[in-house]
């Protein structure tokens, strides 16, 4: 089985409004609300990068996707991502992330759908529908690579899973 291609597309619409958005097109909202014993692992304040070591990112409950969100609008902006269950099943995961520079992170990923061959044909599809509808800057189809969590590192210049790129 291929790798699931990731689509990312980063906007400055850190807003409820959008996000509320996102998750309605997106995210089966029942399925994703309780985040369980979840963790946020968010990038410490001031970094430049994700550190290396585990030990060195700050983590807290998660408790639920209403209070994630919370989190993600407070300031100063905190870095972190979600990983939550499609409503769709034309993809096979939703990613919402927060940057550490104010902006957002709205993504999903395609898996080997059975209908249609041409896998990164949809995910470059999905990334336009998602720039559009989010008003974002620029955007990425990967191989399996995580969410941002700096806006101004998109795309990535050290991801190897980079397919296509696009930013305004």
């Amino acid at each position: 089985m291929p790798p699931c291609l990731d689509v990312y597309v980063v906007s400055k619409c850190r807003d409820r409004a959008s996000i509320e958005r996102f998750l309605e097109t997106w995210v089966d909202r029942a399925a994703s609300e309780d985040r369980g014993d979840e963790e946020l692992m968010l990038l410490p304040l001031n970094a430049t990068g994700a550190p290396a070591e585990i030990d060195s990112w700050d983590w807290e409950p998660a408790m639920t996707l209403t209070h994630a969100i919370e989190r993600g609008l407070e300031r100063p902006p905190r870095a972190f991502a979600l990983y939550l269950k499609p409503r769709d099943t034309l993809v096979d995961g939703v990613t919402l992330a927060f940057t550490s520079d104010d902006e957002v992170v709205f993504g999903v990923s395609v898996d080997d759908p059975d209908e249609r061959e041409d896998r990164l044909v949809l995910a470059e599809e999905l990334l336009k529908r998602l720039a559009q509808d989010f008003d974002a800057h620029g955007g990425y189809v990967a191989a399996e690579e995580p969410a941002p969590l700096v806006a101004a590192n998109v795309p990535p210049t050290d991801a190897t899973g980079i397919l296509f790129s696009w930013s305004r």
